[in-house]
């Protein structure tokens, strides 16, 4: 007799359905993907249709190859499990999701064949996962997954885990391989993989030597993440930043306070800022990766991450502008009687020659953002984080003056948010924009 290739799997009776039962929790089982779990989706994940759209047509595909296999006198091997939404049976037959469980080839290349973490290679071992023959045992496959917050603490994932595992992964996708991880403090996770048979091999800590900048997966990319605005990032500049720019800084609402790019800006000065500034922060970086992950996170002088990007929901990302830190530039207000233009260049050479964490140095910001994203207190919170997370922490900086032009209660605001005190204004200080200037000069120190 021809077995049936749908087991393990159980139907439901009422809709058709296949679901696999959970070995303790009966309650609880894995089902097919649905299309209307889009809004559940929504506040467990953050996530809307597109995740289904991207893994229920794969998920469907596996169970149809099932289906047009019934009758051959073995049963089939898939490369997936078509059951990978968790939900709990109500009384009267309805089910409720409750969260994911997949299993898929592991895309950790960075992590494959390597006892440290080796961007440069990721792809090509990732490929070559995949090249893999179905029932290969050199597969190295991984698990992904969540669950809402309601049921946490009841063994429902630990128990999701096995069962996924022990009654379709290794009889039916021939699994004898896994690789998975969880971020560090995520001690929950952990557990529930130690609890079904994973070892704990080691924890990643050459991303110590980045901290606190991210690492985008996907690209490789060095990130910070606002503290509030978790949507927002700064990241390195990029080339293709070059026509993203002249817009904005070509809006009277962003250049007229603005004292240093040309107008109107062009491409070509797009070009040669970017040239200036994208070198030193891609050369930060170097010495981040160059670091010993062992020692204490180095000190650097420069901040790599300038750009301000809106991460969206497909994950890619708007630029939305710039912030950076550098060696402040008002060399004039450095001799502490007043506005002293003779000594400018003198005084900013001085500062500029004290070494990298001298808490002496003076520091200053530079910052604009696209118009669409005023009000919202996005500014705030960049600078916040720019300090705290990394100009303190990682350049050593200890003490920094901002400038705004007069009639630029905006920008003034976003400094006094942020801890810096108004201490002086100079009227008629600098020629902008074909026009004299005045400039309120307002001071940040830390405090400890």
């Amino acid at each position: 007799m021809a077995p049936n290739q749908l087991f393990p799997l159980e139907v439901n009776p009422r809709t058709q359905e296949p679901f696999l039962r959970l070995r303790k929790h009966k309650s609880v089982i894995l089902t097919p993907m649905r299309w209307e779990d889009a809004p559940s989706l929504v506040p467990l994940f953050n996530d809307k249709r597109e995740r289904l759209q991207k893994h229920k047509p794969p998920s469907d595909a596996i169970l149809q190859e099932l289906k047009d296999s019934q009758g051959s006198e073995t049963l089939k091997m898939v490369n997936g499990a078509p059951v990978c939404y968790i939900r709990e049976l109500q009384e009267d037959g309805s089910d409720i999701f409750l969260g994911n469980i997949a299993i898929g080839r592991c895309f950790h290349g960075e992590l494959m064949g390597t006892n440290t973490v080796d961007w440069e290679h990721a792809t090509d071992r990732e490929t070559e996962n995949r090249s893999l023959e179905l029932g290969d045992p050199k597969i190295i496959w991984s698990f992904g997954d969540f669950l809402s917050p309601s049921h946490h603490g009841q063994g429902i994932m630990t128990d999701a885990m096995d069962t996924l595992l022990h009654e379709w992964a290794i009889p039916r996708m021939s699994v004898r391989r896994m690789l998975t991880g969880a971020f560090t403090g995520n001690h929950g996770s952990i557990r529930v993989f130690e609890k079904n048979g994973f070892k704990m091999v080691r924890t990643i800590d050459e991303f110590a030597v980045l901290r606190p900048l991210e690492l985008n997966a996907k690209t490789g990319e060095v990130f910070l993440r606002l503290r509030k605005f978790l949507n927002i990032i700064l990241t390195p500049p990029r080339w293709d930043d070059e026509p993203l720019v002249i817009p904005y800084l070509n809006d009277p609402r962003v250049c007229d306070w603005l004292s240093g790019p040309p107008y109107p800006y062009t491409l070509q000065d797009s070009k040669d800022f970017l040239a200036r500034i994208k070198p030193p922060a891609d050369e930060v970086i170097q010495q981040l990766d160059d670091a010993d992950p062992a020692g204490t996170p180095i000190t650097v002088g420069q901040c790599p991450v300038w750009s301000i990007r809106e991460v969206q929901e497909g994950g890619g990302d708007v630029f939305l502008g710039s912030i950076s830190i550098i060696r402040c530039e008002n060399g004039e207000l450095m001799g502490g009687n007043g506005v002293d233009w003779e000594n400018k260049k003198k005084r900013e050479e001085e500062n500029n020659a004290l070494p990298v964490g001298d808490p002496s140095i003076i520091w200053t910001i530079g910052d604009w953002l696209a118009p669409s994203h005023h009000g919202r207190g996005i500014m705030t919170d960049v600078i916040h984080t720019l300090l705290n997370e990394w100009a303190v922490p990682r350049m050593g900086v200890r003490h920094v003056w901002a400038t705004a032009f007069t009639g630029n209660e905006g920008s003034v605001k976003v400094f006094l948010k942020n801890g810096f005190k108004l201490t002086a204004t100079h009227e008629n200080h600098v020629m902008a924009k074909g026009k004299m200037r005045g400039l309120h000069l307002l001071e940040w120190r830390y405090e400890g």
